[in-house]
């Protein structure tokens, strides 16, 4: 299991977790391998201790998440994830995402990255 999006993550340890990766890969031989990126969750710590985490959130109440629900819902626009970090905003957080999608997708079939989920949830 992967993530992107983590706090205190820059590009540089991103690339490191691609190394890691293909590391595992060729010496380990995984049946499965899933990446996505974090979820700020209501009362999680991320949430709650956001300048500890150096995140910055979105959401400050039940209201946005309910509103976030409501928007993707009527297939509008939304915050897809919430938040952003301070070394990385909200766009670079996706692109790793869309990296990670892109390495497991050549690797095998049955590895896969959240991006092609919110691809796919984007579409219906």
């Amino acid at each position: 299991f992967f993530s992107s999006g983590l706090p205190f993550e820059t590009v540089n340890t991103a690339q490191k977790g691609f190394d890691l990766l293909n590391t595992i890969i060729a010496n380990y031989h995984p049946k499965s391998i899933f990446c996505t990126t974090l979820t700020l969750d209501p009362a999680s710590p991320m949430m709650c201790e956001s300048s500890f985490y150096e995140i910055v959130p979105h959401f400050k109440n039940f209201l946005d998440y309910y509103n976030r629900a409501k928007h993707r819902s009527n297939n509008e626009d939304y915050d897809l994830l919430g938040y952003h970090t301070k070394t990385m905003d909200q766009q670079v957080i996706l692109q790793q995402q869309q990296q990670w999608d892109q390495l497991l997708q050549q690797l095998s079939p049955r590895f896969f990255a959240n991006y092609t989920l919110f691809q796919y949830s984007n579409e219906l």
